[in-house]
């Protein structure tokens, strides 16, 4: 199958949306492979909610989330999965990739990101992906990962030049849900404030990628 995708680019988001012809009136099916960011995210299961009137035969989310992982580690988890019959697999690992002690190059992590890309395109060649750019840190954490944004940046110019999905999250976390109650330890969300952030524009991006018309 040849890739082709009609691609739009919402810039003040720092968001890109690739879409793929209209999706059968069928079962969704999305995979979300990531740290214990994804792991533990309550937005992974709002998806399902939020896509209630795009697919009538229901939405389902498989999540794959490692404690610590980067993606050297994604990669060989996404590699091993089963991606057959899946519409949809977001990819959150750059968040650990950007870590002083235990991350990666930054040369590594996008090296990392084309592969996983490849892989599932060459394993499922209609699969829409999106590459997801979580939270801002605080505290040691930010000492740890001075960089984030680095990597974070090099994501959506990745995911431009790979014509995949990208998904800033960061831009959200801005004024009242940047606080120490939220990012209580400076890394991990509070999930309900994160799933308040995400769950909807990230609908909306999952029905955009599948050339979904629905209320959301």
């Amino acid at each position: 199958m040849q890739f082709e995708p009609a691609k739009s680019v919402e810039r003040n988001d720092r968001i890109i949306v690739v879409g793929f012809p209209a999706h059968e009136t069928r079962s969704i099916r999305i995979g979300a492979h990531g740290t214990s960011l994804t792991r533990r995210a309550l937005w992974t299961t709002q998806l399902g909610d939020r896509l209630t009137d795009c697919s009538p035969n229901g939405v389902s989310a498989t999540v794959t989330g490692l404690t610590g992982a980067n993606s050297s580690q994604g990669l060989q988890a996404i590699t091993a999965a089963r991606v057959n019959g899946f519409d949809v697999v977001l990819i959150e690992y750059a968040i650990n990739d950007a870590d002083l002690l235990d991350g990666i190059a930054l040369s590594e992590s996008l090296t990392n990101h084309r592969h996983m890309i490849s892989w599932l395109r060459k394993a499922n060649p209609g699969i829409s992906i999106i590459l997801l750019a979580t939270n801002p840190v605080r505290g040691i954490q930010k000492l740890k990962r001075p960089q984030l944004e680095t990597y974070y940046t090099a994501l959506a110019d990745l995911a431009d030049e790979e014509s995949v999905s990208y998904f800033d999250g960061t831009s959200r976390w801005t004024g009242r849900y940047l606080t120490s109650q939220s990012l209580p330890d400076g890394l991990h969300p509070d999930p309900k404030v994160e799933a308040e952030l995400y769950s909807r524009p990230l609908a909306r991006m999952v029905a955009g990628s599948l050339g979904l018309s629905c209320r959301i």
